[in-house]
């Protein structure tokens, strides 16, 4: 026991006099630590890019639409030609764009169907999945505008009102109520926020654990080889 002992201290002091060792050993561990704790500890908020492709420049709705999702803070619109677009698809260096058509507005105008077009490269990816779900939110509360337009268009439509007149007006009261809506979400945090060292540190001195067995281990095999393991021990 009193041999084991006295190898295992002149190995301590070899390590400590290899400065390579000592880095890899040590400093390894505590840089890796502050990389995980610095990239994991900030707050993860989504930020996506949405790829657009506007074949209807001078369509009210179509600029009513990029109008809306360039306001959501976490997606940033970027506009590309069609010619572009179709191409980066095929190389994967876009993995969803959304096409608007040349009619859409003029569609959404007169009461008539209208739709976008989402090209995707498999399932467009994380991020396009949900820069997806976002432009179907935003197209749900046209939609709703829409009919509440019909409605009011229909209800209307014997007293001689312009429809321009009436689109006007829905739209100023669907600002007010976007403004100040009858029914809002509140997100509250429950619970204690998790402590990063706390996390990430078990995990470190495990890796610093495992760096000295290894170096130990690869020390007495290089031993073993030069024939002096044996005197060591003796």
């Amino acid at each position: 026991m009193k041999r084991v002992f006295i190898l295992a201290l002149h190995e301590v002091k070899l390590f400590f006099q290899d400065k390579a060792d000592l880095a890899f050993g040590i400093l390894l561990p505590v840089v890796m630590f502050g990389l995980m704790y610095f990239g994991f500890s900030s707050d993860t908020v989504f930020n996506g890019t949405a790829a657009v492709v506007n074949n209807d420049e001078n369509g009210a709705y179509a600029a009513d639409l990029l109008d809306r999702l360039d306001k959501n803070s976490a997606v940033t619109v970027k506009l590309y030609s069609e010619e572009d677009a179709v191409r980066l698809l095929e190389r994967s260096d876009l993995t969803m764009v959304i096409f608007i058509p040349e009619e859409f507005s003029d569609k959404c105008a007169a009461g008539q169907p209208a739709e976008l077009v989402i090209r995707q490269r498999g399932n467009g990816s994380q991020e396009g999945q949900i820069v997806a779900g976002i432009v179907n939110g935003i197209i749900s509360d046209i939609n709703l505008e829409l009919q509440a337009l019909d409605v009011v268009s229909s209800n209307l439509g014997e007293t001689g009102i312009d429809r321009a007149v009436i689109e006007t007006t829905v739209q100023k009261y669907v600002g007010i109520e976007n403004s100040s809506p009858s029914v809002a979400v509140t997100e509250r945090s429950v619970g204690s926020r998790p402590d990063m060292v706390f996390q990430f540190l078990p995990g470190v001195v495990n890796m610093f654990v495992l760096f000295s067995i290894s170096m130990s281990a690869r020390v007495i095999i290089e031993e073993k080889k030069r024939g002096t393991l044996e005197r060591l021990l003796t």
